[in-house]
């Protein structure tokens, strides 16, 4: 009667990789539902918000609000922590403050974001009455101090049903409540009963049910596609890193961890499947891929290619590889399948619309075409039919160009032709400041704002007109300048 037992555990089994499967599919941290609703951009330049997480103990933000952080960083918004107290119940409060710095770290928050207070009337402990009202007036001292547009603290259950993070929500409500103007935006992190708030990954089907049967009280769910970063910050916090709080992060719906042992078995067991359909492992000789050559890890800083040409090869003779060989894989099934499948054919086009569109041009070009032997000519298709070159095309392709001032000046000037050069590349935004890098994929968007003003991006112009140490320079020189449109994200 073994198997009758045997069952339901399969099937827990089978739920629980199910759920995490679907965790692990999602490419960044997201909001189930989507909705452009849930902390929309701002308007204008600042498109950024600077968000304030009030917690009451060091540990509660990689405990509680790592999905939370998570989120907003990608979405790249400014995130502040205000804490409350050091958590200093069992004396080690010092300890406890510098391990929450530790864990800004990790999540990638400034020091200078960051805020431990050590109140008289606001200390750690499960018999210490917070009082609402100094919540409140700590509360709307940072909000000024930090040009707070929005709030995410606890609810008023406190999740854990902790006394000071009841408190914590109280204030934080009478706050809201004196603050007339109603230009900052709050949201708390619901509690759960003990059933879904143990159940992991599992969770993630319930609460994303709800969210959509609820959208019109507006409840979310935050999906954390990087459960490792939620163990990374919570083991910072090492004074606490006991083990019923070890359990609590892995088999908590709020931080679901999956221990990177795991999750390291699981990927090799799905490349695997993928490419040798089934056997354990999956390394190099048989993808014929020397990855240590061709790529370049992410945290090295780059996007994972070391040079495109070789990463192009590789995998062009990869794919020949698989598809010409005997091994009967998943993959190369489908592909096969497909009608007109390759090598007849290749099923699906390469080409964009755009090249498809150049090379029909070509091809009827080419109709009334007949090859010979004879070396041969290349003349441009231009008045004059000078003899082929890039300057020649240049001035083909531009020859109806409106006359721009800016360049004529800069290439006009007496200045080396470095500088000239230099010029025009800022003259048309061409240099790699941190927002073209994010927007040519090689930057993180919370990597790419300037230094001296939070939130705004670190345009060609920015950097050179409008920030403040810039219009500073300007000023001393007596030089009037003007910035030019800026690109938006």
């Amino acid at each position: 009667m073994a198997w009758i037992w045997m069952v339901p555990v399969a099937g827990a089994v089978l739920l629980w990789a199910t759920s995490l499967g679907r965790i692990l599919s999602y490419p960044a941290p997201s909001c189930v539902p989507p909705s452009p609703q849930f902390m929309p951009p701002l308007r204008g330049d600042r498109r950024s918000r600077n968000v304030l997480l009030v917690v009451a103990h060091p540990d509660d933000e990689s405990m509680f609000f790592a999905p939370t952080i998570l989120f907003l960083k990608s979405k790249g918004h400014n995130i502040h922590i205000l804490c409350m107290s050091r958590g200093n119940a069992d004396g080690l409060g010092n300890t406890r403050r510098e391990e929450l710095y530790h864990a800004c770290d990790t999540l990638k928050i400034p020091h200078e974001q960051v805020k431990v207070l050590d109140h008289p009337k606001l200390q750690d402990g499960f018999h210490e009455k917070w009082d609402h009202g100094l919540v409140a007036e700590l509360t709307m001292e940072h909000v000024q101090l930090w040009a707070i547009n929005m709030i995410v603290t606890f609810d008023s259950y406190g999740v854990s049903g902790h006394p000071n993070h009841k408190d914590l929500h109280h204030g934080i409500c009478k706050f809201l409540h004196a603050n007339r103007q109603g230009n900052i935006e709050a949201w708390e992190l619901a509690s759960l009963n003990i059933l879904r708030k143990y159940s992991g990954p599992v969770d993630i089907w319930l609460s994303s049910l709800i969210s959509f049967s609820r959208s019109k009280q507006s409840i979310y769910t935050l999906v954390n596609s990087r459960p490792s970063k939620s163990y990374e910050a919570m083991a910072a916090h090492r004074s606490q890193w006991v083990w019923f709080r070890r359990l609590f992060v892995i088999f908590s719906s709020y931080t679901p961890l999956i221990p990177k042992t795991v999750l390291d078995l699981i990927d090799s067991r799905r490349r695997a499947f993928l490419w040798t359909g089934g056997s354990d492992k999956c390394n190099g000789s048989q993808c014929l891929i020397s990855w240590d050559r061709v790529c370049l890890s992410k945290d090295a800083g780059g996007l994972g290619v070391r040079n495109l040409e070789d990463q192009n090869h590789c995998l062009l003779m990869k794919l020949v590889y698989k598809l010409l060989g005997p091994d009967d894989l998943p993959w190369k099934q489908w592909f096969m399948g497909c009608p007109h499948s390759w090598p007849r054919g290749h099923p699906h086009p390469r080409l964009t619309n755009q090249a498809q569109a150049d090379l029909e041009l070509l091809r009827s070009l080419l109709v009334t075409v007949s090859l010979n032997d004879s070396p041969d000519r290349r003349l441009m298709d231009a008045p004059g039919s000078h003899p082929f070159s890039s300057r020649e095309a240049y001035h083909a392709l531009h020859a109806g160009d409106p006359v721009l001032l800016g360049p004529q000046l800069i290439w006009g000037c007496r200045f080396p032709g470095k500088l000239k050069f230099f010029g025009w590349l800022v003259h048309f935004d061409r240099i790699n400041s941190r927002a073209s890098l994010f927007w040519k994929n090689i930057r993180p968007l919370d990597e790419c704002f300037c230094p001296s003003c939070p939130g705004v991006l670190e345009t060609s112009d920015h950097i050179f007109i409008v920030c403040p140490k810039a219009t500073s320079v300007w000023s001393r020189l007596n030089i009037a300048v003007q910035a030019g449109d800026q690109t938006a994200p």
